[in-house]
Formats: structure tokens, sequence, C-alpha cells
């Protein structure tokens, strides 16, 4: 037997065996479950936004870059734009240096 040959039925053979496998996932639900992280992360940098204080344009920049299908919530997140905002709770004290 030639390697030609040896390909063939080896190609066959592969072809043959994950044909008869059932698929696990549907391509419905591998959609779905896609469309699913790309809300959560859109999501998790929406929240991470709420923490920062944005001026006006600075928000619709960055709600613009979140609309971006899977990189705009890294970037978002990564670029961390603005500056933290103040605890809003009087009973959080900061951290004072001498504790440290």
């Amino acid at each position: 037997m030639d390697i030609g040959t040896l390909a063939f039925h080896h190609i066959f053979l592969y072809n043959h065996i994950t044909m008869q496998m059932a698929m696990p996932l549907s391509p419905e639900t591998m959609r779905f479950l896609l469309a699913a992280c790309i809300v959560a992360m859109a999501l998790l940098a929406i929240l991470y936004l709420r923490r920062r204080e944005l001026s006006t344009p600075e928000h619709i920049a960055c709600g613009l870059l979140i609309l971006l299908p899977l990189l705009g919530p890294f970037l978002v997140i990564w670029l961390h734009p603005g500056a933290p905002r103040q605890a809003s709770y009087p009973w959080v004290k900061p951290r004072s240096e001498s504790n440290t």
C-alpha cells in the first residue's frame, strides 16, 4: 500500500466516524450562549463604569465602546477611564498608612 492510499483510507475513516457522532450542542444553543456571554460582558463593563467619575462625553464614548462585541467591554475596563468614585458610605473609613 502506498502513502496516498493510506491517507485516503485514514481521511475516509475519520469522516465516517465523525459523521456518525451526535453533536452535543445545536447551532441555536451555541448562538444563544455566545449572545449571553456578550451581554454579560457588556453588563460587567457597565457596572464597572458606574464606579467611575466620568463627564457626559466620556460616558457617551465609553458607552459606544461597550457596544463593540467581545472587544469593547475589555477595552473599557482595561483603559479604566475617569477617577474612582468616592465612597458614599460614611461607615466605611479609608485605610490608614500606619496599619500596613
